[in-house]
């Protein structure tokens, strides 16, 4: 059910009208000039995002396309009104839905454009902060010999530290340089000034290995799925930098940044079985420590999984039970994700999120039938107060609360799918004042059920993270840095 191919070649050859260098150089000034408005929006993020955020997804694609699909042999220099004129046509590129105009072909519709815009809108700051907190300080905690330093060193050439470190100093280098860096520009005062104690060698393998060529690209790419090309993979979110002569261009400052993020980081790592059979119990305690700095300051109760018998079985509660003076929050994570074609909205979908999702409702489910029938074990969990459930994932599951991820309500429990950073902002709001009137509203059944965390949340007071805070004081402890 693919949409009229000319759609897509029409596009294609107008793209290919132009030289891939000086399209990728001149994407690149573009990107770096979003990327600083970006960081000082201040508290006015819904504003950059009105006027820059349709346009920096569509650039980021459109460097894609010229890395991938253009012809070689195109010799026009472009300009900013060309880099226009090829936005525009890009988002009016045909999309399956054309030809599948029931609810489910919408449905699948709005999956494929949440996880190609949606991370735009996720704080650069939280994104990097939490790789540290999240892998660094909560697996060692954990005592996950998967994420101690030499196993991220084998698999990014360093430690995870002074990889952060790499990609800040890096943007630091693109952002004064307009995205197109020389590479004896790269100055190894700056370097070590950012990532002290990295050495030369470390720090030329990183470089190596964030660095390919557009050929190289072409030759290592997957092809994409037919009818679906505006959305396959972006080989700048694994090497975000592209050699030319003897210049790095960095076409997307925002890829290069994300590259840090933990849910990029993870899929340097998934590869590794140990990896795999650590990461869910790394996040289950992540999660429980930001949870309780609510605890720490006198706002709630965190209890953690509580064992129970049934039937003579012994079974355990959620991962987390939140008890605030006039609710209780159940609290399930969960670090699985979406596999590719699901993200796309093809025929699995259902199936994985039920394999993911759908595991963690019915432990909410269960969780909530089990204190609401007075079993002994919660004795400490009130039966006087509404029950709100929170499925919280590692990688934000972007499905707008359709029939796809519907939730049943027992009790009349209302359950949110959270991305972990929604956590985060929940904590910063009830740092920053009362907060349960917030949870209340989300506890009501709404018509509009689409990103309602995210919603309620960005309506309230909000402060720093401390967990976030500490972790970029450890990671730059001689940078200053205010979170838009």
């Amino acid at each position: 059910m693919a949409p009229r191919s000319d759609f897509w070649h029409r596009y294609v050859l107008e793209l290919s009208r132009f030289r891939p260098d000086s399209t990728l150089e001149l994407l690149a000034g573009m990107s770096q000039y979003a990327y600083r408005e970006r960081e000082f929006s201040g508290n006015k993020v819904a504003d950059w995002e009105e006027k820059f955020l349709q346009h920096t997804f569509a650039h980021d694609n459109i460097a894609r396309d010229v890395i991938l699909r253009s012809s070689l042999k195109g010799s026009v220099i472009p300009r900013t009104a060309d880099i226009e004129r090829l936005c525009n046509r890009y988002l009016n590129l045909g999309d399956p839905v054309l030809r599948d105009k029931t609810h489910k072909g919408i449905e699948r519709y709005t999956v494929r454009i949440a996880y190609e815009q949606f991370r735009y809108q996720l704080s650069p700051y939280g994104e990097l902060c939490r790789s540290w907190a999240l892998f660094g300080e909560t697996g060692a905690q954990f005592g996950a010999s998967a994420m101690n330093a030499d196993a991220w060193r084998s698999s990014l050439g360093c430690d995870l530290q002074a990889f952060l470190r790499i990609i800040f100093c890096l943007e630091i280098f693109a952002g004064r340089s307009g995205g197109v860096m020389k590479r004896d520009s790269l100055d190894w005062n700056v370097v070590c000034s950012v990532a002290p104690g990295l050495n030369k060698t470390e720090f030329s393998e990183v470089l190596r290995n964030l660095t390919s060529t557009i050929s190289a690209n072409r030759k290592y790419s997957p092809p994409p799925l037919k009818g679906y090309e505006k959305y396959s993979f972006n080989p700048l979110a694994s090497k975000p930098l592209i050699l030319k002569d003897d210049c790095l261009i960095v076409p997307s400052a925002f890829l290069l940044m994300q590259r840090a993020w933990s849910n990029n980081l993870y899929y340097d790592r998934v590869g590794d079985e140990e990896f795999r059979n650590q990461i869910g119990g790394v996040f289950e305690a992540y999660v429980g420590r930001q949870l309780k700095q609510l605890e720490t300051n006198n706002i709630a109760q965190v209890h953690p999984e509580i064992k129970y018998f049934e039937s003579g079985e012994e079974w355990a509660s959620t991962d987390w039970l939140v008890v605030f003076p006039h609710l209780v929050l159940l609290v399930e994570a969960k670090a699985g994700r979406l596999r590719e074609p699901s993200r796309l909205g093809l025929d699995d979908l259902e199936k994985d999120v039920e394999r993911t999702l759908g595991i963690a409702y019915q432990q909410l489910e269960r969780s909530a039938r089990i204190i609401l029938g007075g079993n002994p074990a919660f004795v400490d969990i009130p039966m006087d107060r509404p029950l709100l459930g929170f499925a919280v994932t590692l990688d934000p599951f972007w499905l707008f609360n359709d029939p796809i991820q519907s939730t049943p309500r027992p009790f009349d429990m209302e359950i949110h799918p959270v991305g972990i950073h929604e956590i985060e902002v929940l904590i910063q709001a009830a740092l920053a004042g009362p907060i349960e009137s917030a949870l209340a509203e989300l506890c009501v059944p709404a018509d509009n059920q689409a990103r309602r965390v995210r919603r309620v949340l960005a309506d309230c007071e909000q402060v720093g993270n401390p967990i976030l805070d500490s972790a970029f004081n450890e990671i730059f402890p001689d940078v200053t840095y205010t979170d838009p």
